[in-house]
């Protein structure tokens, strides 16, 4: 049979997987040291608000300072990451993006004062928001159909390794040397980054077309028929695109419109739905407040664990379930586990309830975590790569992922106003009715995007000919 006559997905039956697998463990180190500098604050928070293991004491306006403005730093990272890759590709800014994380922990290890630790910081959200998406994206544009929503959520997966082994390190390193553990596996993914291809996708609109059939052909392996199919698509899609564009602005377009305002309500749930802030931000604290008997940095690994472990879930998950019935079971899970973290903070202070008070915190975080790595989070992150066209990732996924890290920065700022207004049980009331939402909105919005190729998906968002059943 012709191989025009077969679909790209039976082409790829045979195409070789050790280098998307050899790609995926060198992205998988680079997203662990994004795991480790996002969850640093997480555990070394208490030791700021005391002032113990040489850490420098805050105040609660440092604080919330310190916690706020590492989220926007990320957001004008993830801004800057979208021209940075399109100018210089997506291999060269993970690269940078490391070179910025070690000189940021540098700083704030030997920082003497709140405003160098607090620079220090912001460098970090930088070198975040510029690494913690792009590996997404190279993910997209290298995988196959088949193992694209599995590679990617390894690479999210990673970011959670990375918390979970913050975690473990402050339980068995001096506290005052965690910052070097960050700064390790920097040093690690710049040297094993030779191996890493860059993306085809991203050659192809360079006008790179022979360097991109290479690199295709190094993915795929010389059993693969499809390499010209390949090529074609994202030139035809690219081709389309700009043609479109004298007619109509990307921001008129609605193969660009209609899956940004997808993400944002879906990011934007992240930010809102009680993960962020308050759990992995305050996480630590949170569980020192109920008095357990092992100390609090052995409990709250909790919230780690819970998020790996989800994650690991999500992988088979991913190749056998819909991605919309994903959401909605996980998004329930998550807003039933708030539900319980708001009923332990209800009855905290009643004495009779302390053991039961503390049975439904760690129940709630584990619930939280777990549902947001075994399917919200998943998915989330799997679709910007699926739903957005190839030269509209980069910035969308930028777009989409700020909607989270402001959600996540305003409400580490005014959550001590509404904690004081309303308590913390009505906040997880208010996350647990954002979570239920979400999974309405996904109901109805969400189209399904399993086993689609490039063109299929960017079908899925043009005007529907009269006449014509969607």
């Amino acid at each position: 049979m012709d191989s025009k006559e077969v679909s790209i997905l039976d082409l790829q039956r045979v195409a070789r997987t050790w280098p998307l697998m050899l790609a995926t463990a060198l992205l998988f180190i680079h997203n662990t040291v994004m795991g480790l500098s996002f969850y640093y604050a997480s555990v070394t928070l208490p030791y700021h608000q005391n002032g113990t293991h040489g850490y420098i004491q805050m105040t609660e306006s440092e604080d919330t300072t310190y916690v706020s403005l590492h989220q926007l730093a990320m957001v004008l990272g993830s801004f800057i990451q979208h021209p940075l890759g399109e100018k210089f590709g997506r291999k060269k800014v993970l690269i940078l993006s490391n070179i910025l994380t070690i000189l940021s922990f540098t700083l704030m290890y030997y920082s003497s004062s709140f405003f160098v630790l607090l620079f220090g910081r912001c460098i970090s959200g930088l070198s975040f928001g510029l690494g913690v998406l792009l590996p997404l994206v190279l993910i997209s544009e290298i995988a196959t159909i088949k193992y694209r929503p599995g590679m990617a959520n390894s690479v999210n997966l990673a970011i959670n390794f990375g918390g979970l082994l913050v975690y473990v390190v402050n339980m068995i390193v001096p506290p005052e040397y965690i910052a070097l553990a960050v700064i390790v596996p920097s040093i690690l993914f710049i040297i094993s980054s030779p191996m890493l291809l860059e993306s085809p996708h991203w050659l192809i609109r360079c006008g790179k077309m022979d360097e991109a059939e290479r690199i295709f052909r190094a993915l795929r392996g010389p059993e693969y028929r499809g390499v010209e199919r390949e090529i074609k698509e994202v030139f035809a899609i690219v081709d389309r695109k700009n043609e479109a564009t004298k007619r109509e602005s990307r921001w008129r377009s609605r193969t660009f419109l209609i899956p940004m305002g997808i993400l944002g309500v879906l990011f934007s749930t992240i930010g809102l739905c009680g993960l962020d802030a308050p759990l992995t931000l305050y996480g630590p604290r949170m569980f020192s407040e109920f008095n357990f008997f092992l100390p609090y940095q052995y409990v709250s690994l909790i919230i780690p664990i819970g998020g790996f472990v989800g994650y690991c879930v999500a992988s088979p998950l991913l190749g056998c379930m819909k991605k919309k019935v994903q959401y909605v079971m996980f998004a329930i899970l998550m807003a039933v586990s708030s539900g319980l973290l708001g009923i332990a903070y209800f009855i905290k202070d009643i004495p009779e309830y302390n053991i039961l008070s503390q049975v439904l915190l760690g129940l709630g975080a584990l619930g939280l975590c777990f549902g947001y790595g075994g399917g919200l989070g998943a998915v989330v992150y799997c679709l910007p790569g699926e739903l957005l066209s190839p030269e509209d990732k980069t910035l969308g996924l930028a777009l989409a992922e700020n909607f989270r890290l402001v959600w996540t920065a305003a409400v580490v700022k005014i959550y001590p106003v509404f904690l004081y207004l309303v308590g913390q049980a009505v906040m997880f009331g208010f996350h647990s009715l954002v979570l239920i939402l979400s999974a309405v909105f996904v109901l109805r919005y969400l189209p399904e995007t399993k086993d689609k190729s490039l063109t299929e998906l960017q079908n899925l968002f043009k005007k529907t000919p009269p006449g014509v059943p969607v």
